[in-house]
């Protein structure tokens, strides 16, 4: 049922990407990035029936997803420029084994053991990542008809990783050559 959730003076608008808010599979919960009072960005938990809201990450992070239990929350630490785990109740940051610089975090596997990743390049390559052991596992692969000017894309992922949307920006430009111009 739709629900109308009073985030009070936290500004939600800080991500601007369409796949921004992410919910706990039993859709208790929803986790979003929003900007507080005093300009600090970080990711809200958001207790969907009361309405409660929690700023979950240190300040200075963004784009978070979140698990399917609602207990964690991969963020973009934007300080250190690394994706970062944080542990809903107690706080605490941890590593991610075997992400790359590149890689960016699109969703949680069902089970909550992954998360899928891609490295931002055409044709996508989505990934599997254990983040305990850092083991990736190909999922698959998406290949746009046509990449003639592409500039990026953006992807969003079913729970399962096994349906890809994506998005890819075009630039076709045409450049004309005059000669003997006065």
């Amino acid at each position: 049922d739709p629900r109308t959730i009073d985030l009070g003076e936290l500004n939600a608008t800080a991500s601007g990407i369409e796949d921004s808010v992410t919910f706990s599979s039993d859709g208790r919960f929803a986790l979003l990035s929003a900007i507080d009072p005093k300009g600090d960005l970080r990711d809200y938990l958001i207790e969907t029936r009361t309405g409660s809201v929690k700023a979950v990450t240190p300040a200075g992070s963004k784009r978070g997803k979140l698990s399917p239990d609602g207990t964690r929350v991969v963020t973009l630490n934007l300080a250190a420029r690394k994706l970062v785990i944080v542990d809903v109740a107690s706080g605490k940051t941890s590593d991610i084994a075997g992400i790359d610089g590149r890689d960016e975090v699109i969703g949680w596997s069902p089970d909550g053991h992954s998360v899928f990743v891609w490295n931002q390049e055409l044709p996508v390559r989505l990934f599997a990542l254990d983040v305990a052991t850092g083991r990736r596992e190909p999922v698959q692969a998406v290949e746009p008809t046509s990449s003639v000017g592409s500039m990026y894309a953006r992807i969003s992922a079913s729970s399962d990783g096994k349906t890809v949307a994506y998005r890819l920006r075009r630039g076709l430009y045409t450049i004309y050559l005059a000669d003997g111009l006065r």
